[in-house]
């Protein structure tokens, strides 16, 4: 048995072949494998059909390149024949919210398309991440603003799922879970915590990763502000933090009153940005045309290849969901190798990687060497955000 998996789609195929690094799928079984099939046309689903490009050959009288066609179609593809795992990625966004739909704690599924018609402030955060402390304050700024039209949709990229994720998004106590020193590290004073509550926005889980790829992510917490028609009006960028957590002191877990001031501020400067934008839309100078949200997106990755990285975490969060952890790590190594940018890959590939470190905090040693090995801004790079009178 093999698994094929793209996307939020997984199938199951009794057998491949391989050939030359290629995956050959059986012609017959093609159509339930990948909804495709072969015509005189080319090959089609529906009425689309893809005509086989001059000079190639991806079938024969009993089987089908599915690896050959894959990279004709644009997308990526990580494999373990040993483990019989194959995983596809496709490329980057556009000005146009990619839809999505995932789980929440219940199972319930959301997709983000339910809430058009609505400002909506998508907000990226894991359970290896000290944003996962963050949710009782967005849900305050949800209550500020909801009655104005915000929604906010928090997505844990978690691929240890409900487990990992769960705590934080019903937490048991709001005192035990939330210390004074953890408040000063994320940059929450008083007057933004005061009503700070348990979430009651959509809290979905995302598993594979796919959100940020949808999106062009590589950190969280990372929020991307989508207007009522569905579009970008301020792309992927750090959720109101900054690198200030360099300063922390290990063996005391405090910051510098500079430091706590400076996150404090933070804080409030983007809440304002969000108060604006929703209060006043398009006028609002925090809401960026859409010439220059495409021009912030389209900006490449500087090393590495992100769509086959993708592939390979997905082909992890498959192996993990099955209960090969070792085999899973081999993975999302080679993610995080292939996509060095891509913070949210390395830390959950460490919290993931020792079942006594599931659900962790990832902020040990190879946390800080890894950290300390990249310059100034390439943890949370800063956000432009305009002055709100």
């Amino acid at each position: 048995m093999v698994v094929i998996t793209y996307g939020d789609v997984e199938v199951e195929v009794e057998e491949i072949e391989w050939r030359g690094g290629d995956a050959w799928l059986p012609l017959e079984g093609l159509p339930s494998a990948i909804g495709w099939d072969v015509r005189p046309e080319g090959v089609c689903a529906g009425e689309l059909c893809v005509p086989l490009p001059p000079g190639e050959t991806w079938w024969d009288d009993e089987t089908f390149n599915l690896s050959a066609f894959a990279r004709h179609i644009g997308l990526t593809e990580a494999a373990d024949p040993r483990r019989g795992v194959i995983a596809f990625g496709a490329g980057p966004a556009s000005v146009d919210a990619p839809d999505f739909t995932l789980p929440d704690l219940d199972g319930n599924l959301h997709s983000l398309s339910e809430y058009r018609g609505t400002k909506v402030l998508l907000h990226t955060w894991g359970s290896f991440c000290a944003c996962r402390f963050d949710l009782p304050a967005w849900q305050a700024l949800y209550d500020e603003l909801r009655s104005e039209g915000l929604t906010v949709v928090a997505v844990a990229e978690d691929a240890g799922g409900a487990e990992t994720a769960g705590p934080w998004i019903r937490p048991s106590s709001m005192e035990e879970q939330y210390p004074q020193p953890v408040l000063d590290l994320m940059g929450w004073d008083p007057e933004a915590w005061e009503r700070a509550a348990p979430p009651e926005y959509p809290c979905l889980i995302d598993q594979r990763h796919e959100v940020s790829r949808l999106y062009g992510m590589v950190n969280v917490p990372t929020a991307v502000w989508i207007d009522e028609d569905g579009r970008i009006v301020r792309p992927p960028e750090p959720a109101g933090v900054s690198e200030a957590f360099r300063n922390l002191d290990l063996a005391t877990f405090s910051m510098p009153a500079e430091d706590v001031e400076t996150g404090v501020a933070l804080r409030h400067r983007y809440f304002d940005a969000v108060r604006d934008w929703v209060r006043r839309g398009p006028a609002s100078p925090a809401a960026l045309p859409s010439d220059e949200v495409l021009r912030r997106m389209g900006k490449p990755s500087i090393w590495g290849n992100p769509a086959r990285a993708a592939a390979h975490f997905r082909l992890a969060e498959t192996l993990y969901r099955r209960k090969d952890p070792e085999a899973a790590q081999e993975h999302f190594a080679e993610a995080a190798r292939l996509w060095p940018e891509n913070w949210a890959y390395q830390r959950q590939a460490r919290q993931l990687s020792d079942p006594a470190m599931v659900g962790e905090l990832d902020a040990g040693p190879e946390f800080w060497k890894s950290v300390e090995a990249r310059g100034a801004g390439s943890f949370y790079p800063e956000v432009e955000l305009p002055d709100i009178a």
